[in-house]
């Protein structure tokens, strides 16, 4: 019997669509010939509520399970369902004051049966399916040692038609709190965003159908009572509540800036949106920005630079837009290029910025080579013609693309940045297949230099490898360079920078645990990477690429799905990362940006909350300021009581003199 996976109307079409591959990887996992088997009886355990018990437990579970089977089939003993989660009431609680251990338990049961052998005939839940998963009765447990959740379980395994069905309670989660939300309000604990990943037995009752340490839907629940945060937690980065979610879904790449405190955010297909450090809404404006979100955003001025698209159209014009501290101003033509744009950067020193452009196609774009186009304050511009493929790597070219721009599978937008030289480089993640190669030659970077004048654009001659892995992302900290990918088994590269040319650090990488790079940030003599694959943020040593630290984050995995540049760290210490939710019930994923707020660092007082206090100043002084007519008022009453004061001192003064 084959099992599909449920899509929503619309869906099936977009070959390029998350929602799709993700489809057609766990359908491999899924597709199976299954064994007919008698249902296996079990005797619940009836939980009767404390009548003093007050509180519940809020879980989706995983919200991409939900999407694809559909939802659960029944809920019972309590369990609801709200539009993203399960809510289950509270039972009871405890907390060991000794050894701040908390055990909250929960009642309800979820039951998912699908894929059954008389579908439509049949009430699914008297039927035979080949998905007959049940959690009922989950229990949190918070202590110094180590957080879980545990459930009693019963849950078919596909390949073998048996059932997973422990006679007690087992684990199905590790829970993460250090980077969650604890709040004691007058005896009323609340916990929200704590992330959760599978166990060994959680695995069992998804059937194998996921990994071990694989992230699960974040997790909430409160009760009156006694409850700390666990020692272990105290510092660290932890998950803010205010979050901003993309307007479009996972698919339109999101690219975020620092400005200032503020982030500013370009949208592919949608626009740009400023948020201020918090990631409140401050401004927001539709664009056409092409469907890469080609940009580059200089901070020092706030201006924002796109190529612009219509449809479908290519993108030859450059745009530019002014972000200001409240606000986004009109988009202004800067001008155009020979060919479409593929790279755009911004040296926020000299206020210079450029376009790196090339034709659409294969031979024909081989052929024609490409243009750097600088354009100075003024934007007065000069545009340099590139040589052709062939030139640029002095060997015959077989097939494959050109050098300056990534056409097929071009999913991935091309990378700029600047080094502490002054000088930028340019990565468009090409491909081309030379004379006597079986594998495509990859990697290829380019150096330019603004100020020079015969050789603003080079090729990094040291930077193309011959490996079957493309290593599509790019980050730097100015004198060395990473460079990851974000798909298939993983893998990453160290080089060192120097005289406009690179040589490996290191050989490719394939981390030990098969992490792939949803993003990756320099900090603090560490490389900080988001882990799409189980939704961690790691610190690697840049040395060896070896993981020396992780934290779990809530909606992290699968951040990988789509490249979205790297994540952001401010001066604070405060990580602006990217996660993915699809528990919006439309099958969709979307784009999150989620603070963690650094809490081993000191309160910083922020310059716009000062700003605010300012202008409450003023304007509580223009209340209590006089008008005009007030002021003559003031001056006439004045007048007045200086006369009654005058008057007052001569009558006393005659009556003292006539001894009265």
């Amino acid at each position: 019997m084959v099992v599909c996976a449920r899509l929503g109307p619309g869906e099936l079409h977009n070959s390029k669509g998350t929602a799709l591959n993700r489809m057609r990887r766990h359908t491999a996992t899924i597709v199976a010939t299954f064994m007919a088997s008698s249902l296996v009886s079990l005797t619940p355990v009836a939980y009767s509520q404390d009548a003093s018990a007050e509180g519940s437990l809020s879980w989706g579970i995983r919200s991409s399970f939900n999407n694809y089977t559909g939802g659960a089939t029944k809920l019972s003993d309590g369990a609801t369902r709200s539009d993203t989660s399960f809510t289950f009431p509270l039972v009871s609680q405890a907390f060991d004051e000794s050894t701040s251990k908390l055990e909250a338990q929960f009642k309800g049961e979820v039951l998912y049966k699908k894929y059954c052998k008389n579908a439509g005939t049949k009430d699914p839940v008297e039927d035979d399916c080949s998905l007959d998963l049940s959690m009922k009765n989950p229990k949190v447990v918070i202590a110094p040692e180590g957080s879980y959740m545990e459930a009693t379980v019963r849950s078919k395994q596909y390949t073998m038609g048996q059932y997973f069905s422990p006679e007690k309670p087992v684990r199905i989660a590790n829970l993460y709190t250090s980077g969650a939300q604890f709040t004691d309000s007058e005896g009323k604990i609340s916990w929200s965003d704590i992330a959760t990943a599978l166990t060994p037995d959680g695995v069992k009752m998804f059937s194998d159908f996921y990994n071990e340490n694989e992230g699960l839907d974040p997790l909430g629940f409160t009760y009156k009572g006694k409850g700390v945060r666990p020692a272990g937690d105290q510092g660290g980065l932890r998950t803010a509540a205010q979050k901003w979610t993309a307007p479009k879904d996972y698919d339109r790449i999101s690219r975020p800036f620092l400005y200032g405190e503020k982030i500013v955010i370009a949208t592919a297909e949608y626009g740009v949106t400023l948020l201020d450090a918090e990631l409140r809404l401050i401004a927001k404006k539709e664009l056409p920005i092409d469907k890469l979100a080609t940009v580059a955003f200089n901070a020092s001025t706030g201006e924002l630079f796109y190529a612009a698209s219509e449809g479908s159209s290519d993108a030859k014009t450059l745009m530019k837009v002014a972000v200001s501290g409240d606000g986004i101003g009109e988009p202004t033509s800067v001008g155009t290029v020979p060919e479409t744009i593929r790279g755009i950067g911004v040296d926020p020193d000299s206020g210079k910025f450029f376009a790196i452009s090339a034709e659409s196609g294969d031979d024909s774009a081989r052929e024609s080579g490409g243009h750097l186009t600088i354009f100075d304050k003024s934007q007065d511009k000069r545009s340099i013609a590139l040589p052709k493929t062939a030139e640029v790597l002095g060997a015959k070219v077989i097939d494959g693309e050109s050098v300056y721009a990534k056409i097929f599978n071009n999913d991935d937008f091309a990378e700029v940045a600047k080094m502490n030289d002054g000088t930028f480089i340019f990565h468009p993640g090409a491909a081309v297949t030379l004379e006597d190669n079986d594998i495509a030659t990859k990697g290829f970077l380019f150096s330019i230099d603004l100020n020079a004048s015969d050789d603003a654009f080079k090729y990094m001659k040291g930077s193309q490898y011959l490996e079957r892995t493309a290593l599509s992302g790019v980050s730097t900290d100015g004198e060395t360079i990473l460079r990851s990918t974000h798909f298939g088994r993983g893998g990453a590269q160290m080089l060192k920078y120097a005289d406009r040319d690179v040589s490996p650090m290191t050989e490719s990488i394939q981390l030990s645990g098969g992490e792939l790079w949803a993003g990756s940030v320099f900090h603090d003599g560490k490389i900080v990477q988001l882990d799409g694959r189980k939704g961690n943020l790691n610190w690697l040593n840049p040395a060896d690429l070896k993981v020396e630290k992780s934290l779990p984050i809530t909606n992290g995995r699968e951040t990988s799905n789509r490249r979205h540049g790297d994540f952001l760290i401010n001066k604070n210490g405060d990580v602006y990362v990217q996660t993915l939710d699809e528990s919006t019930g439309d099958l969709k994923e979307y784009y999150v940006l989620t603070r963690m707020t650094d809490m081993s660092k000191p309160p910083v007082a922020k310059s716009d909350n000062e700003n605010r206090l300012k202008e409450i100043e003023r304007r509580e002084a223009e209340k209590t300021k006089p008008s005009p007519s007030g002021k003559i008022i003031g001056i006439v009453l004045g007048v007045l009581g200086g006369l009654s004061v005058l008057s007052f001192f001569f009558q006393n003064h005659i009556r003292s003199f006539l001894g009265l």
